[in-house]
This record gives structure tokens, sequence and C-alpha cells, in this order.
């Protein structure tokens, strides 16, 4: 299968590689072009060298977490060069509205067609 040049690029952020793998493959099933990372430090470097448009970040992360990989990817870049979706646990604390760096919040456990709803809409939004 050839890759559409026109695909959104995706990175995929989770500490279970068997859950970032799924995701990545459930991405591309939908014409996105997918990476994906199970520490932030690997989804940054990733995000410097391939400057994909969207992150689907699990804000569960050890070491710096996805509310802190968040806020390092916001500092470098704005909404309109990426997108970011949180994955958070239901019993998790989203940070208060005037810290909020993130462009949708999706909990645990994510519906799928909730995430492309989600993911449709924050693409549709320049």
């Amino acid at each position: 299968m050839t890759a559409n040049p026109n695909a959104l690029r995706a990175v995929i952020v989770d500490s279970q590689a068997e859950t970032a793998r799924n995701l990545s493959l459930l991405l591309s099933q939908w014409d996105y072009q997918t990476k994906w990372a199970t520490s932030s430090w690997q989804a940054l470097e990733i995000i410097n060298q391939w400057k994909p448009q969207v992150a689907l970040i699990d804000a569960g992360l050890p070491v710096t977490n996805g509310w802190q990989l968040a806020r390092i990817i916001r500092g470098r870049f704005n909404a309109k060069e990426m997108k970011l979706l949180i994955v958070a646990e239901r019993k998790t604390i989203a940070p208060p509205e005037h810290e909020r760096v993130y462009d949708a919040l999706l909990l645990k456990p994510v519906v799928i067609q909730k995430l492309r709803e989600s993911l449709e809409s924050c693409v549709a939004v320049p």
C-alpha cells in the first residue's frame, strides 16, 4: 500500500508499546501517516525531526507526563502547526482552563468513534 502524500502526520505517545502500536495502526487505516513513541523524550525527537500535525498523548506517561509534554510541545509549536489530543484516566484532574494547552481531551477507555470525531474536529480547525 502506497502512503497518501497528502495524509496528515500523527505521532502517538503511550508508555505501553502495544497500545501505541495499535493506535498507530488504527490511525493508518484512517489515512494518517503515523509514528509512535513510548516516552516523552522519544516523542520530542520524532516531533522535532518529523513535524507531525497531530499528537495523541497519554496523560499518564512516566517521568515527564503527558500534560508536561503537551506544554513543552505547545511552547515549540502553535495550535495551527500541531493539534494536541490528551488521553487521560477518568480520575485524572486536568489542568485549569487558563493552563490548557491541548485541543481535545479524551477519557479512558477511549471509544473509537469519539477518537475519530475528536481527530476530525481538531484537524478541521485551522
